[in-house]
């Protein structure tokens, strides 16, 4: 915590004073739980007329006092004067300082930390997270050309596979590409391509399932 504090004060001569020769400032604390106190001693010298050659001493005590809150260690207190300044009118001193107030905040320490490990959070359940069953599902593998797994058992519910798990090829049929040559390619015949994929009209498809041989 850092703050400056601003102070205003004014106290009167006993006699006339028409200027202000020389002034000082200093000052004295006292420490509390809860307050700061002290004293401003304003002491110098001065004319009681202008043209005199004579001058008086004088010096002032101002108290004053400053209350904090519990949440800043009272035995780091600093305190320093950062401005002073002074005016003169009808034999009437105003004195203004602003002072600065530092002192280290007051750590908040957890309960748990003052006490030992075995002991922390006795009454609290610990959570353990509830082991998921794993589902075990047929499903059907298929892979497209860059050998991306996909599980297409919702979209292609009608294969015609002997077995609950095969597995597929996904192929998208390019423009200068035929029947022939894509089972040509895979070394299937096209009676396989045309039960596997479901439809006799086999040349107006784009995407076909080829299946896998010996992988």
């Amino acid at each position: 915590m850092k703050c400056i504090i601003p102070f205003e004060s004014k106290v009167k001569f006993d006699y006339p004073v028409k200027e202000i020769c020389s002034i000082s400032l200093e000052h004295e604390i006292t420490k509390n739980d809860d307050e700061l106190l002290g004293n401003f001693f304003i002491s110098g010298t001065c004319k009681e007329h202008e043209l005199s050659i004579n001058t008086n001493e004088y010096k002032f005590t101002i108290p004053f006092s400053l209350e904090y809150t519990n949440k800043i260690d009272p035995n780091t207190i600093s305190f320093n004067i950062d401005n002073f300044t002074y005016d003169l009118n009808d034999s009437e001193l105003t004195v203004k300082i602003d002072y600065e107030i530092s002192a280290d905040d007051i750590k908040e320490e957890d309960p748990y930390e003052l006490i030992d490990n075995e002991y922390r959070q006795i009454d609290e359940k610990e959570e353990v997270p509830e082991e998921k069953e794993e589902e075990v599902n047929d499903y059907i593998e298929v892979r497209d050309d860059s050998n991306i797994i996909y599980d297409v058992k919702n979209d292609i519910a009608s294969l015609n596979a002997e077995d609950d798990y095969a597995i597929y090829h996904i192929h998208y049929k390019k423009n200068e590409e035929t029947v022939d040559s894509i089972c040509s390619f895979y070394k299937i015949s096209k009676e396989d391509l045309i039960n596997v994929n479901k439809t006799d009209n086999i040349d107006d498809l784009n995407i076909y399932l080829i299946p896998v041989k010996d992988e």
